[in-house]
């Protein structure tokens, strides 16, 4: 394992480098003094608005250290080693991935402990980790178990290959008509009784479940939400009672986007034979969004007290910068940025700011009655009012819904301070 991977060099056939430009490590970008505003880089471009990320950084670690319990930030999201150290670096316990390649990447770049939100069923995976847990004494790593058959075939695998070190693992407690996850007491004893016997090959660590599971509105699934942390709860307590767990401390892991505050609540309230750990896992609390998280967060400030008491709230920092292509009719606009730029997946991207050269020297507001209807490829339509400013060459800023699906769609993002001078290149492994 190495955990001083380099980055590629960037050069033109990077999306938003200008053309022409000589390859140059992501490290060096400040030094080309780009700015946003200026037209530097060529649009679309997917910018961090850094003093954002620095706030939702801010607030979610105020969150956990006032709720008592650690933070797994989700690195799906992201994909990005650099934010990975930085989540690190402002006390995330670990980082949270779901397949090989993931945690590949996050291994080349040095992060020393992952849990894997996933069972772990294909055999090259398990050589990589196992491989890794043997050769390195201070790497740590959790995966999920959800049935006899996979505990079984971790254990078996893991025996043949004849590993020092055990794999960790959580039973995972899911829900009915819901994705993975164990259901039912009974079948909960009956995989830890499995991972018993393989003693040596695996080591039970704690209870995992994912309550992002139940899909509209928070309000309508909080009735589902507690009944899976009751699920959660009497699962720990039962196998905690007949001695299955090891290790100092067992982990209890729950808490997406959308509930982390009951999770903090219901879990921090287990008190079991051993310390307990309760680690949350939010992967999109660092960008934050203008809808989907957004409506989330309302949600979590009504009903929490503990939510409401953190100063401030997160904001949203990722936004793709277009410019109008066209006006080629009364009450359309088209920016250049589509499904290739831009999240879609849950809701279409927010006009929220504009900008012309010469007009005004800082984005506006766009203001009401601006509206992404539909993507193509490269291009967003977008319903305007009739009073409407925009000409050709404008700048448009797009706030994003579900942010996770516009990282995806770009090898880099670039950092901006509050002036938009870009200051970092943060690179992206999907």
């Amino acid at each position: 394992m190495t955990s001083n991977a380099e980055h590629p060099l960037l050069d033109h056939r990077t999306k938003g480098i200008p053309g022409g430009t000589e390859p140059f490590p992501p490290e060096a970008i400040a030094s080309k003094n780009w700015n946003v505003l200026r037209g530097d880089l060529p649009l679309p471009l997917a910018i961090l608005r850094e003093p954002r990320i620095a706030n939702n950084e801010r607030w979610m670690r105020e969150f956990c250290a006032s709720a008592n319990v650690s933070f797994a930030p989700h690195g799906k999201t992201t994909m990005c080693p650099q934010l990975f150290r930085r989540q690190l670096d402002n006390g995330a316990w670990a980082i949270t991935l779901s397949t090989a390649h993931q945690v590949q990447v996050a291994r080349d770049f040095g992060v020393d402990r992952i849990l894997v939100a996933n069972e772990v069923v294909d055999p090259r995976f398990l050589d990589f980790v196992m491989g890794e847990l043997d050769a390195d004494p201070d790497f740590d790593f959790l995966c999920l178990i959800d049935s006899e058959a996979g505990a079984h075939l971790a254990g078996r695998h893991i025996r043949k290959l004849g590993s020092r070190r055990r794999l960790g693992v959580l039973i995972e407690i899911g829900a009915m008509g819901g994705r993975t996850g164990a259901r039912g007491l009974e079948t909960v004893r009956a995989i830890a009784d499995v991972i018993a016997g393989y003693a040596d090959e695996l080591e039970l660590r704690g209870i995992e479940s994912y309550e992002g599971i139940f899909p509209g509105p928070a309000e309508g699934n909080l009735d589902k939400v507690h009944a899976m942390m009751d699920e959660t709860c009497a699962a720990a307590r039962a196998l905690d009672a007949e001695g299955a767990f090891t290790g100092a401390e067992i982990v209890l892991s729950a808490g997406g986007s959308a509930y982390y505050d009951i999770v903090a609540e219901r879990l921090g309230a287990l008190t079991l034979s051993r310390p307990v750990r309760v680690v949350t896992r939010s992967g999109c609390y660092l960008t934050h969004d203008a809808v989907m998280y957004h409506n989330y967060f309302t949600s979590l400030q009504a009903r929490s007290e503990r939510v409401r008491a953190v100063p401030g709230e997160p904001e949203p920092a990722l936004q793709v910068v277009t410019r109008v292509q066209s006006t080629p009719e009364k009450g359309l606009v088209l920016l250049t940025g589509g499904k290739r730029d831009l999240s879609f997946d849950v809701h279409m991207p927010v006009p929220s700011l504009w900008r012309r050269d010469g007009d005004h020297p800082e984005p506006v507001q766009i203001g009401e009655g601006y509206e992404i209807f539909a993507l193509a490829d490269q291009h967003a339509f977008m319903r305007v009012p009739g009073d409407c400013p925009l000409q050709v060459g404008d700048m448009v800023f797009l706030d994003i819904s579900h942010p996770c699906t516009t990282f995806d769609k770009w090898d880099v993002l670039y950092g901006v301070d509050a002036a938009y001078n870009v200051t970092t290149a943060y690179k992206t492994y999907f």
